[in-house]
C-alpha cells in the first residue's frame, strides 16, 4: 500500500469513527510548499480514550498493526502512537492534540484539502509553520524543519496571516528559528 492510499484509508476511517484530525508534518508541508520524501504520515487527532475501540475497529488487525493499549496510553498522556500496514510497512504517527490554546486553535483552523485525489483535513499553513518552528527548536535547530518552513512561506506568502504567525512566534519564543527562516528568504 502506498502512503497516498494509506492517507486515503486512514482519513476515511477517522471520519467513520468520528475523530477530529488534521494532517501535519511532511505531507502537509509538501502540500503547502516543497514536497519531500518521508517515512510516514503524521496526523494530529483530538480524541478521548473512549474512542480506542472505534479506532481498533477502524483498522482491522488482519491489515494493520494497531496497539490499543499504546493508543490508550498516548491518549491519556497526550503523546503519540503508531499504526502500520502489515503488507506494505507504510505507517502513520498519530499525535494526540494537547489541550493548550495553540492546539485548539490549530484544530479549529484546519483546512479541507485534496491531496492525490483524497479529501482530507490538513493544518493551516500558518499553524504548520509554527509547529515546524517548534519542532526545530526542540531538536536544536533542525535544518529540515527550517527548509520546510521556507518552502511553505515561499509558496503561501501572499495568503498567510502574518500577525497570527507573529503572535505565536512571540508566545513560544521562536524568534531565533524564525530568523533562520528569514536568512534563507529575503522576502520575510
Amino acid at each position: 500500500m502506498s502512503q497516498s492510499q494509506l492517507l486515503k484509508d486512514v482519513s476515511a476511517a477517522l471520519e467513520r469513527a468520528g475523530v477530529k484530525y488534521m494532517l501535519t508534518g511532511s505531507w502537509a508541508s509538501g502540500y503547502y510548499g516543497e514536497p519531500r520524501s518521508t517515512h510516514d504520515v503524521d496526523i494530529v487527532i483530538e480524541v478521548s480514550v473512549d474512542a480506542v475501540d472505534a479506532l481498533k475497529e477502524a483498522f482491522p488487525l488482519a491489515d494493520y498493526a494497531f496497539d490499543d493499549v499504546a493508543a490508550a496510553k498516548a491518549i491519556l498522556t497526550r503523546g503519540m502512537f503508531q499504526l502500520w500496514h502489515h503488507q506494505s510497512g507504510a505507517g502513520v504517527d498519530f499525535w494526540v492534540a494537547s489541550d493548550d490554546r495553540f492546539a485548539t486553535a490549530a484544530l479549529e483552523r484546519r483546512k479541507e484539502v485534496l491531496i492525490g485525489g483524497t479529501r482530507t483535513y490538513a493544518c493551516s499553513p500558518e499553524d504548520l509553520i509554527i509547529q515546524k518552528l517548534k519542532w526545530s527548536q526542540m531538536s536544536g535547530g533542525s535544518a529540515k524543519q527550517i527548509l520546510d518552513v521556507q518552502g511553505v512561506y515561499e509558496m503561501q506568502r501572499t495568503s498567510l496571516d502574518l500577525p497570527y504567525i507573529k503572535h505565536w512566534i512571540e508566545h513560544f519564543q521562536l524568534q531565533a528559528e524564525w530568523n533562520s527562516v528569514a536568512e534563507g528568504n529575503d522576502r520575510l
